[in-house]
């Protein structure tokens, strides 16, 4: 199951364009309309996914500016990543994950997989998702910045 709301998401943010793109693979509906609300909200254009399936072929098929990667049945966290990265478009795309805690057996795909963070939910994540999302783009791209100049 699939739903994107970029029309919405453009209305919301007062007709600009939207900050970039936003898929999330979510399993929970509750949840993910929390989210999808909270990035819209903040002008993000968001793709939600609801099985690791749809998830994977959604990346390759359009990939995204980020993934957001929380619970996607169907596919464990780590097969949907090699999946991804297996696809030449898809190899650097920028992931995030949501994790339940700070010892999220999650945590292991960072260094394994290139996940860009990883966030652990809270009210306060949800709030500030946009926030910690531009941040961390703004970083990853400075960086690639850096090393291109370094080499």
């Amino acid at each position: 199951m699939k739903r994107s709301r970029p029309d919405e998401a453009k209305a919301k943010a007062g007709g600009k364009q939207t900050t970039g793109r936003v898929l999330l693979a979510e399993g929970d509906l509750v949840l993910s309309d929390m989210y999808q609300t909270a990035l819209e909200d903040d002008g993000w254009s968001v793709e939600v996914v609801h099985d690791g399936s749809s998830a994977v072929d959604r990346a390759i098929e359009s990939p995204p500016d980020v993934f957001l990667l929380n619970t996607a049945p169907g596919l464990e966290a780590r097969d949907l990543l090699e999946r991804i990265r297996d696809h030449p478009p898809t190899r650097g795309l920028a992931v995030i994950l949501l994790a339940n805690s700070g010892d999220d057996p999650s945590l292991q795909l960072v260094e394994d997989l290139e996940v860009l963070a990883v966030v652990v939910k809270s009210r306060s994540s949800r709030q500030d998702l946009s926030k910690t999302i531009r941040r961390l783009l703004e970083s990853r791209g400075r960086a690639a910045e850096e090393s291109g100049q370094a080499g």
